[in-house]
Formats: structure tokens, C-alpha cells, sequence
């Protein structure tokens, strides 16, 4: 499974990220929705 992380906090991004990693899911973070948005196709 991949897991997308945005929040404004790297510390808390960081965090995160490596619970779900324990998990074995695939993780992508960002630091804003704006980043989100550029990157990702819109939801129809």
C-alpha cells in the first residue's frame, strides 16, 4: 500500500513515516497540500 504524509512538520512527518514504513507500506510525504496538488491528477 502507499501512504502519502503532508503536514506542515517535518519532525511530525518524519514520525510518521517510519510507523507506516514498520508497517511495510510504501511512504511519500510532503510538506504542504499545495506540493500535493501540483504533483498529483485531480480525484473525479
Amino acid at each position: 500500500m502507499q501512504v502519502l504524509i503532508v503536514d506542515d512538520s517535518k519532525v511530525i512527518r518524519m514520525l510518521v513515516a517510519e510507523c507506516i514504513s514498520e508497517l511495510k507500506h510504501e511512504v511519500m510525504h510532503m510538506e504542504s497540500g499545495a506540493h500535493v496538488c501540483k504533483i498529483l491528477p485531480p480525484l473525479n
